[in-house]
């Protein structure tokens, strides 16, 4: 059995979700197909095997409905054939599909309930708590500026990489994930700090 292949589609190195994109990632099987096409290009047999690896089956009909719809969000294109020979005069043809960028970015953060106090920011808090003298603070309030400043830092990391420039991009997209995370978290945080006086803005959680 002979293959050939040709992609025909170069894929960004970043996308940019807009919210109807996002939204897409609550749906476990279209994040499923999005992972998968992470390691790059396939078929839908490929696609297929995958899902199979994973014990959860799926008909080719129920594939093609996943793609459609990811086609629709801009979030994969079809990228190139692929021939497969596999008797003398018989050929198949497939297409391949690839994800539109390497790396999604949501635009927004996800955002925490009014009134909310996360365990992880408690602990934060109190660690925090010898730069104030040992105060321990206001939870509700720690949680609040906490989750402020994370929608902050995304923004402005977002905003960021939509001036950065391309050669920039494919570099950040060429990371593993553990890298772009990182990238991701010190950038935003700079970015931050740049523009607040994070101990001014805290303290008030202990002054309360």
């Amino acid at each position: 059995m002979l293959k050939q292949q040709a992609i025909t589609y170069k894929q960004k190195a970043i996308l940019i979700l807009n919210d109807k994109q996002s939204m897409s990632f609550s749906d476990e099987n279209l994040a499923w197909v999005l992972k998968i096409l992470a390691k790059g290009p396939l078929t839908i047999t490929d696609i297929k095997e995958a899902f199979e690896k994973h014990g959860k089956e799926k008909s080719e009909k129920t594939l093609y409905r996943y793609l459609s719809k990811l086609l629709k969000l801009g979030l994969i294109a079809k990228a190139g054939k692929r021939i497969t020979s596999v008797d003398e005069g018989i050929l198949i043809s497939e297409t391949i599909y690839s994800r539109a960028a390497k790396v999604f970015i949501t635009k927004k953060p996800k955002k925490f309930e009014d009134g909310e106090i996360r365990a992880e920011f408690e602990v934060a808090k109190l660690i925090l708590s010898s730069i104030f003298d040992k105060k321990r603070g206001c939870g509700i309030c720690f949680t609040e500026i906490a989750n402020r400043f994370d929608i902050e830092k995304h923004l402005l990391f977002v905003e960021l990489l939509e001036h950065a420039e391309p050669e920039v991009l494919e570099q950040f997209a060429d990371l593993d994930w553990k890298g772009i995370s990182a990238v991701k978290e010190f950038v935003g945080w700079i970015a931050l700090c740049l523009k607040y006086d994070i101990q001014d803005v805290i303290k008030d959680c202990y002054n309360g």
